[in-house]
């Protein structure tokens, strides 16, 4: 069973990530926009890790002091990218 994360624990991932990434809530749904194209809904596998796009893709929220403070997305090919969060 995958777990339910509060409204207020999601909401601190919402805000802008590098130049073309937006985290926000969406009807209680964390979503994700890449250069407002694509949304994806990220669905909780732990506390600060998500998956997206059916599991194909993984973002991670790295914190500090309870804020978010850079994104990590990973592929199943293995490529990643890190993008620092620009604004809230």
């Amino acid at each position: 069973m995958r777990p339910t994360l509060p409204l207020s624990t999601l909401a601190t991932y919402c805000g802008q990530y590098g130049e073309s990434i937006q985290v926000a809530l969406d009807g209680g749904t964390l979503r994700l926009c890449w250069g407002g194209r694509r949304r994806h809904a990220l669905v909780p596998l732990g506390k600060n890790e998500f998956e997206a796009d059916h599991g194909t893709q993984r973002v991670q929220f790295v914190m500090e002091d309870g804020q978010a403070r850079e994104l990590v997305w990973r592929l199943q090919s293995g490529e990643e990218w890190k993008l620092a969060r620009v604004a809230k």
